[in-house]
């Protein structure tokens, strides 16, 4: 196994900072829309994780991912509602509802995050404590990866397994004992449980295998890799195969959403779009062309472990760095989605590659005052994307408006219509609503023969149609005859403090 440089104790206190900088931008405003304004897709994973606290049936039944961060989730909440029946809090756990553990997940999502950027700077070190640092710097302030480490998601723990998956197969290749190819492929096994493109991270490993010196009997450690990989799947995801059949019809079912006919060239073009977004300052316009010097230079730091392959030295290390990305930016440039976070697992390597060139460029300039300057220089228009991301989440949405009007004035035998996107959150026990595509997919009488009170609309449907009467006619006729019959009890409108849609209360006249 080869010995790693040991940082002086002054890069020690400069992770030290650089930690607590990550760490500061993810957990600061973790709360903020707790408990109603929440991010797409978390309402789905607190739900089943509540789901399984209530009912004791460890099944999700829901695997349009593995299910690990379910899981994780449950029992982050079910240490809240022990902490909370211990201090009086919580007295019945009939009682709980999703947003009584959103605080608590969220918290444990951003030091997940977190442990990512100590995780990436042990990876790192292979190739100099200056390299590692710079790596771990980036990681901290990247804008995209402090935003998704504020909710509680499933990209936040792929990239932080993906991450150490990579660390874990870097050690397995220097020191070649199976013990470390099963812990590499069990933390595989677990990215794939957490999202099932994770499972390409079992390459790094099987890089490790394939090139390493120390490994004596390559069959065997492959062998050792793939059943870790299988292990840690169904350790975290075991009703993939308890509940095989629907295991399988979730996950063709979803297939079906990402090979539809699409261009690989734009969807790579795309993702490339991000990553410079992420690198500039994100405010649009010709602002995001400021992040195409750090894009290059993440870019040129990989070419440079490509030429390291022809070293026997090194040729280990950086196959086992590159054969994740590659094979993962091809994977996401052939599907029909796309999405930025799709792309937060090639993140860490980015990162290891804007810390090469940089050391890179440390050693060939005559002066490091410079390099210092073009690192400053480089890393500030992420770092304010990540503080501003901070700063906009403290304000208070129209969401969060309404739905604290309500829980104030609404009585519980009110059945409230909600028209989508707003709210996303279920409500509080107490409440009844039933949410609707459209509020005019009923006429008032009929809501009113349901026993309806309130219809609660968004001008973000709202509006599709209202501001095209030329092309939605009918629409508009449909939505005006509601708001004719209706009163209006209230209204949350956008302002530069309250973003967010306009919100309209409207009640039904008995």
């Amino acid at each position: 196994m080869s010995s790693l440089p040991v940082p002086p104790v002054r890069a020690r206190w400069a992770l030290f900072g650089i930690m607590l900088l990550g760490l500061t931008l993810r957990i600061w405003t973790v709360g903020s829309g707790v408990p109603f304004a929440v991010e797409d897709d978390e309402p789905v994973i607190m739900e089943k994780a509540l789901q399984m606290m209530k009912s004791g049936d460890l099944n999700p039944h829901f695997f349009d991912y593995g299910g690990l961060t379910m899981y994780f989730h449950m029992i982050v909440a079910t240490l809240r509602f022990i902490v909370g029946a211990m201090g009086g809090t919580f007295t019945s756990l009939d009682k709980m509802w999703e947003g009584d553990f959103y605080l608590w997940t969220r918290t444990a999502t951003a030091l997940v995050g977190t442990l990512t950027i100590y995780v990436m700077y042990r990876a790192a070190l292979r190739w100099g404590t200056a390299t590692a640092l710079v790596t771990a710097l980036l990681l901290a302030i990247y804008p995209h990866l402090v935003r998704t480490s504020h909710f509680a998601l499933t990209d936040t723990p792929l990239t932080f397994l993906v991450a150490l998956t990579l660390l874990l197969s870097l050690v397995a290749g220097e020191d070649g004992r199976a013990r470390w190819f099963a812990l590499a492929g069990l933390t595989a096994g677990l990215a794939t449980a957490t999202k099932y493109s994770g499972a390409l991270a079992l390459l790094m490993p099987l890089a490790a295998v394939a090139t390493s010196k120390s490994v004596r009997v390559r069959t065997a450690a492959a062998v050792t890799t793939i059943c870790g990989l299988f292990g840690g799947f169904l350790l975290a995801s075991p009703y993939s195969l308890l509940d095989l059949p629907h295991f399988l019809d979730s996950f063709a079912s979803l297939a079906q959403h990402y090979n539809q006919p699409k261009s690989a060239a734009e969807a790579a073009a795309t993702y490339l779009k991000y990553f410079r977004g992420a690198f500039g300052f994100g405010w649009g316009g010709s602002w995001v062309m400021v992040g195409w010097p750090a894009l290059l230079l993440s870019l040129a730091g990989l070419v440079r472990l490509v030429f390291q392959l022809l070293s026997p030295t090194r040729r280990a290390a950086a196959a086992i760095v590159l054969a994740f990305p590659v094979c993962y930016f091809w994977l996401i440039s052939h599907q029909s989605l796309i999405f930025s976070r799709y792309d937060f697992p090639l993140v860490p390597m980015l990162c290891l590659g804007f810390g090469l060139s940089i050391t890179t460029l440390r050693e060939l300039l005559p002066s490091r005052r410079w390099v210092m300057a073009l690192l400053l220089l480089l890393t500030i228009p992420p770092a304010l994307q990540a503080v501003w991301f901070d700063v906009d989440r403290r304000k208070v949405t129209t969401e969060e408006q309404m739905a604290q009007w309500l829980e104030r004035n609404i009585s519980a035998s009110d059945l409230i219509i909600i028209e989508p996107p707003r709210i996303r959150l279920p409500p509080p026990p107490r409440f009844k609503w039933i949410h609707s595509t459209r509020l005019t997919n009923e006429t008032v009488d009929a809501y009113r023969t349901q026993g309806v009170t309130y219809l609660l609309g968004s001008s973000e449907m709202e509006d599709i149609f209202l501001k095209d009467e030329a092309r939605f006619p009918v629409q508009v006729s449909e939505y005006r005859q509601v708001f004719a019959s209706t009163q209006m009890v209230k209204i949350f409108q956008p302002t530069p403090d309250h973003p967010g849609a306009t919100l309209t209360l409207w009640k039904i006249p008995r």
